[in-house]
């Protein structure tokens, strides 16, 4: 799979709010897809240690994988919402 046809399958992917638990367990299947060991943490975040050149100094990402609540109206023509 390409990276374009990855992230169309990551942004498809049903997440509404309220729901975080269901796109959690995507992302746990997801990242054991990969062959990494993921923890789902107390706080039902999901954390992925990715082993490096330099174990010295560390990388930490985090992203908000729920779907946020906005909605869009319109698009302006300069691409704004």
């Amino acid at each position: 799979m390409n990276t374009i046809d990855y992230i169309t399958k990551l942004t498809n992917t049903p997440s509404p709010t309220g729901y975080t638990k269901e796109i959690m367990a995507f992302i746990m299947a997801e990242t054991q897809d990969f062959g990494y060991e993921p923890i789902l943490t107390p706080k039902g975040g999901v954390l992925v240690t990715v082993a490096g050149a330099n174990d010295a100094e560390h990388r930490f990402i985090t992203a908000h994988l729920d779907t946020l609540g906005a909605m869009v109206r319109a698009i302006k023509p300069d691409g704004r919402l």
